[in-house]
């Protein structure tokens, strides 16, 4: 499986943290932002993969609000022509508050899709992992992440349309049922090996937790 962090390069409040955890951003006020990301035009959400806007309703909910706010250093850095982030989608942008103290943002990004997801790494940074938009439609586009300051395990992943839940297999060969919100499921203190859910093909497929 091919995913990647978002990097989100060229801010002063950069923090590099563990490879196992990519980039990540120090926070900041959104009032300090005077440089804004400019919207795409009303065509760029026309022209996304109509496969994948049908499969999730996340980002149709998006589509028709015009997006969410993401993090402010993330929105910050999609500003800079030169981030990674400069490529998201903001008007397919949903953000999922799946647990308050882990908001998660689903957010396309030409040709794959991201979850953001602020407060693992420390307060108020953002950190994310990226896949494709097949990886994200066969289930497979999980994040694993550690809470900064207990070191609990935090999973969180992308279900198709279909999915009110998933079952998550843990190390110790017990099963959990994990709740799905708008596509998004999430997971604290549990050591997880995999995950079963419906495919966007409406198949039954288990995906491995990195």
């Amino acid at each position: 499986m091919t995913k990647s962090k978002l990097t989100l390069p060229g801010l002063g409040l950069a923090v590099v943290v563990a490879a196992a955890l990519g980039v990540a951003l120090g926070t900041s006020s959104a009032s300090a932002h005077k440089t804004r990301h400019v919207p795409r035009a009303p065509a760029a959400r026309a022209s996304y993969n109509a496969t994948v806007l049908n499969a999730f309703s996340v980002l149709r909910k998006a589509a028709s609000s015009g997006g969410a706010p993401l993090p402010p250093s993330v929105d910050a850095a999609a500003s800079d022509e030169a981030s990674g982030a400069s490529r998201l989608e903001p008007e397919l942008t949903g953000e999922v508050k799946v647990q308050d103290q882990y908001p998660v943002w689903v957010a396309p990004e030409a040709g794959k899709i991201c979850l953001v997801q602020e407060g693992i790494v420390g307060p108020g940074i953002s950190d994310s992992v990226c896949g494709t938009d097949q990886e994200a439609l066969e289930g497979k586009l999980i994040k694993f992440s550690r809470d900064y300051s207990s070191g609990d395990p935090v999973i969180v992943g992308l279900a198709p349309n279909g999915n009110a839940s998933v079952r998550a297999t843990e190390a110790s060969g017990g099963n959990q049922t994990v709740s799905v919100t708008d596509n998004v499921y999430e997971m604290v203190g549990h050591t997880l090996q995999t995950i079963a859910l419906t495919n966007a093909n409406g198949q039954a497929t288990t995906a491995p937790v990195p």
